[in-house]
C-alpha cells in the first residue's frame, strides 16, 4: 500500500515531516472490512448496520506513525496514551491521599494551623511543578514522608486525668511458681457509665492455672474484633487480659482517631466478670463470642507467664519454677458459644 504523499524536509530541524495518511493507509481496519462490504450486504439492511457501527470504531484500532529527528519510525497507539493517562491518574490519586491523611496528622495530632500551612505548601508544589509530573510526585512525597517520620516520634504517657475504670495500671510480683497481682481491677455495674471500681491484689500459683478461653467482641463491622482472654484457675476466679483504650475524662471514643494514635493503650487484668459483663449486659449494640480453646495446662501457664511479661510491670524476687515462655499462641477452638449474660453460672 503506498502513501497518499511523500513526507518533506522540516525547515528547522531538517529532519523528515510526518506524512499525511489516510485512514486507508494507516490501519487495519479495511483488511478486516473492506469497502465493498456494503455493497455486498445490500438486501440485508441489519448486517449492513453492525458494518457501519464497526467502522465507526476506526480511531480507536487506527495507529498514528511519525517519524524522529533520524528517521526511525516510532509508533504510538491508543493503548500507550491511555497508560501515560492512567500513570498521570495513578500519581495524582497519590499525591492526594499522601497529602490529606498528613494534613490530618497534623490537625489531630499537632495544631489546625499547621494543617493549613501543609496544605497550602502543597497547592503551591502543585502550581510550581505542574509541568513535572515527576518532580511533582516526589515533593508530594517528601512532604508526606517529613510528616511521618515527625509522627512516629510521639510517645504515650501515664499522665493525665483518666477516667475510674482506668485509672491504675496493674503490675506483678513474680515469687517462685507464683504471681502476685497489684491492681487488679473489679467493677462493679450499675450501667455503663455508672460503676464502682475496686482495686484488688491476688496470687495466682501457676499450677492451678489448667487452661485458657478466648472472648470475641464485636461491635461494628464483622472484621474489627475485641480480644479477651481468660485464664482458668483451678478453684478460683478466672483472670482476664484486655488490651483496651486509656481514655481520660469526658474524651469520646472514635475509630477515626484511633487511627491517628489518639488515645494510650492499657492492658487491663481483671476479673472475668468484669470485662464480660459489662459487654453483655451493659453495652448495647456489642455481641461477645465466648471460644472454649483446646490448650494444655502447660500451654495456659506458658501463655500467661508471657502475658504477666508483655503487658504488666513485672517485680520478679524469684525465677519462675517449671514454665517456659512461649513466643506464639497456637491452639485449635471448640464451637463459639455466644454469650447473652455474664458469668460462667448464669
Amino acid at each position: 500500500m503506498e502513501r497518499s504523499t511523500e513526507a518533506g524536509l522540516d525547515e528547522r530541524t531538517g529532519a523528515p515531516r510526518s506524512p499525511q495518511r489516510t485512514w486507508e493507509d494507516n490501519d487495519f481496519f479495511p483488511l478486516l472490512f473492506p469497502g465493498q462490504v456494503t455493497k455486498s450486504l445490500s438486501s440485508k439492511p441489519f448486517l449492513i448496520g453492525v458494518a457501519k457501527a464497526l467502522e465507526g470504531l476506526r480511531p480507536i484500532f487506527s495507529s498514528h506513525v511519525r517519524w524522529g529527528e533520524r528517521g526511525a519510525p516510532v509508533r504510538s497507539t491508543t493503548f500507550s496514551l491511555m497508560k501515560h493517562r492512567f500513570a498521570r491518574a495513578a500519581g495524582y490519586l497519590v499525591i492526594l491521599l499522601t497529602s490529606l491523611w498528613a494534613a490530618m496528622a497534623l490537625a489531630i495530632d499537632l495544631r489546625i494551623i499547621a494543617a493549613v500551612a501543609y496544605g497550602l505548601a502543597i497547592l503551591l508544589i502543585l502550581f510550581l511543578l505542574r509541568t513535572r509530573p515527576l518532580r511533582l510526585l516526589l515533593a508530594c512525597l517528601l512532604g508526606c514522608a517529613l510528616v511521618l517520620a515527625w509522627w512516629l516520634t510521639l510517645k504515650p504517657s501515664n499522665e493525665g486525668h483518666w477516667q475510674a475504670d482506668v485509672s491504675r495500671t496493674a503490675w506483678a510480683e513474680v515469687q517462685g511458681g507464683e504471681v502476685t497481682i497489684h491492681n487488679l481491677r473489679d467493677c462493679d455495674y450499675r450501667t455503663e457509665l455508672d460503676y464502682t471500681c475496686q482495686w484488688l491484689t491476688r496470687t495466682v500459683d501457676l499450677n492451678q492455672i489448667e487452661g485458657v478461653d478466648l472472648f470475641m467482641n464485636y461491635w461494628g463491622s464483622p472484621l474489627i474484633a475485641h480480644t479477651i482472654l481468660s485464664f482458668d484457675v483451678r478453684g478460683a476466679d478466672h483472670v482476664a487480659f484486655s488490651i483496651e483504650t486509656r481514655k481520660q475524662m469526658g474524651q469520646p471514643y472514635s475509630a477515626l482517631l484511633g487511627f491517628f494514635r489518639q488515645y494510650t493503650l492499657i492492658s487491663v487484668v481483671s476479673d472475668e466478670r468484669d470485662v464480660v459483663r459489662l459487654r453483655t449486659n451493659y453495652r448495647h449494640g456489642e455481641n461477645l463470642y465466648l471460644f472454649h480453646t483446646a490448650a494444655t495446662p502447660q500451654f495456659a501457664r506458658s501463655l500467661f507467664v508471657n502475658y504477666i511479661g508483655l503487658n504488666v510491670s513485672v517485680r520478679a524476687t524469684a525465677r519462675l519454677i517449671g514454665v517456659r515462655p512461649i513466643d506464639y499462641v497456637v491452639s485449635s477452638c471448640e464451637r463459639p458459644e455466644r454469650l447473652e449474660s455474664a458469668g460462667r453460672e448464669i
